[in-house]
């Protein structure tokens, strides 16, 4: 299973329009699934947030919350990871408990479809 970034626009609006949406303090979350074998998943860190150093701070702390959870889920969905105001200032386990929370709400765990 390989995990993509998503970056045409039409895959972000794909999951604006249709996707699953899920959120809270720190995180929305979309998600659509794909017939496609893969993990897709797009980050949108807004300007509100800060500057270019914070944004790509937030940025890294999404992908390494990510990378530790895209084991344990499901192939063949796309997932578009939105920041709220204030995740600038959460610690990286904070990160990691809002993307885990999430993932579960959504059902992206393997052992939640089995």
């Amino acid at each position: 299973m390989r995990r993509e970034s998503l970056k045409k626009r039409q895959e972000f609006t794909d999951l604006y329009q249709r996707g699953y949406r899920y959120s809270n303090a720190l995180l929305v979350l979309r998600v659509i699934h794909t017939e496609e074998d893969k993990q897709g998943l797009g980050l949108a860190v807004s300007k509100k947030i800060g500057n270019a150093v914070t944004r790509n701070r937030v940025k890294r702390l999404l992908r390494e919350a990510v990378r530790q959870e895209a084991k344990e889920v499901v192939s063949g969905v796309n997932i578009l990871l939105i920041a709220r105001k204030g995740i600038e200032k959460a610690t990286c386990q904070s990160v990691e408990a809002a993307v885990k929370e999430l993932f579960e709400r959504a059902h992206l765990y393997k052992a939640d479809v089995d």
